[in-house]
Parts: C-alpha cells; sequence; structure tokens
C-alpha cells in the first residue's frame, strides 16, 4: 500500500504552460503559513511534461498532508527515511521505474537549480516516502484510529469518498496559490 501511495504521489501532476515565468525565490503558494517557492518546486515536485502551476498544486497538497500528519504526531527521523530509502532501491525495481519515468524533469530540474542529478534524484525519493508515509499515518489516525469500526473500513466506497472530501477540505483551508489559477 506504502508503495502504490508513493508511485502514485509522483504520478498526480496533469496540464501544460511555461515555466520561465518564476525566478527560484517567487513565493508560488503558501501552505499553514509557510511559504513555498519555485526552488522548492523544482527541487521536489517539477515534472517537465506538466504545468508549472500543476507542479506547485502537487507539491502544495502533498506539503499539506505531510504537515497535518505532524500536527497529529508523526515523526518520521532522517534515520529511518534513508533506511526506507535503500530498501526502495533494492524493491523489484521500483527505483528504476521512477527514475525512467522522471529523469528528464529531474536533469531539467538539476540545470536551473545547478546540481546534481543524483542530488536532485534522491531528495525526490526520499521527499515521496515522507509524503507516502505521512498520508498513511494521517488518514490512519483521522478515519481509523479515532473511530469504533473495526477493522478500518478503508475498502468501502463510503470510506473512500469521506476521505475525498475531507482532503479536499484541507486542500481549499490550507492553501493559498500565488499566480493566476
Amino acid at each position: 500500500m506504502k508503495r502504490l501511495l508513493l508511485l502514485l504521489s509522483f504520478t498526480l501532476l496533469v496540464g501544460c504552460t511555461s515555466t520561465a515565468e518564476f525566478d527560484l525565490d517567487d513565493v508560488v503558494a503558501e501552505v499553514m503559513d509557510e511559504e513555498v517557492t519555485a526552488e522548492d518546486v523544482y527541487l521536489y515536485r517539477y515534472h517537465r511534461d506538466y504545468s508549472f502551476e500543476q507542479s506547485v498544486r502537487s507539491y502544495a497538497q502533498q506539503k499539506v498532508m505531510v504537515l497535518k500528519a505532524k500536527e497529529h504526531g508523526f515523526n518520521m527521523t532522517e534515520q529511518e527515511v534513508d533506511e526506507e530509502f535503500e530498501s526502495f532501491r533494492d524493491y523489484s525495481g521500483m527505483y528504476e521505474l521512477f527514475l525512467e519515468e522522471n529523469l528528464a524533469s529531474i536533469e531539467e530540474s538539476a540545470e536551473i537549480l545547478n546540481m546534481d542529478v543524483e542530488e536532485i534524484t534522491h531528495g525526490r525519493y526520499k521527499r515521496g516516502i515522507v509524503e507516502s508515509e505521512s498520508a498513511t499515518y494521517y488518514f490512519t489516525d483521522v478515519f481509523c484510529e479515532n473511530t469504533t469500526i473495526d477493522p478500518c473500513p478503508d475498502t468501502t466506497e463510503e470510506f473512500h469518498e469521506k476521505m475525498n472530501e475531507h482532503v479536499r477540505e484541507l486542500y481549499e483551508e490550507h492553501i493559498e496559490y500565488r499566480f493566476n489559477e
């Protein structure tokens, strides 16, 4: 389940426009009182096949989940992230699939940020691990731990509708975009 969430978080991007209109230090969104800069997006989420604005949306949405999970007690140490990263790298080609699907965008980001491709690749992959673990923790805490239903009804249509509505409300409440939508 975690690996599926991780893979899905990398493929949530859609749309098409130029990225030239944003400087690296431009604030492109605010998420729960934290600024998101164009540099953050290039570093962790930008994909050349999608609009920069959609990359911002995707990054901001994942950031909401990470911050909400932290509010609920989630904490993943750098050592835990590194261990997960090493296990994913060794897990039946998932890392290679990630590279195959994202290498051109990572190379473009590396050029824009004047960074090493491997450094950005590892950063994005590790960020994806934190995002996936955060979402799992948050939804388990909100929808399973605080319910009298046993087991957690994670396969029911009603559960998924409730969860999706909750996510939409989080995005509306906690994200302010700084570009024309």
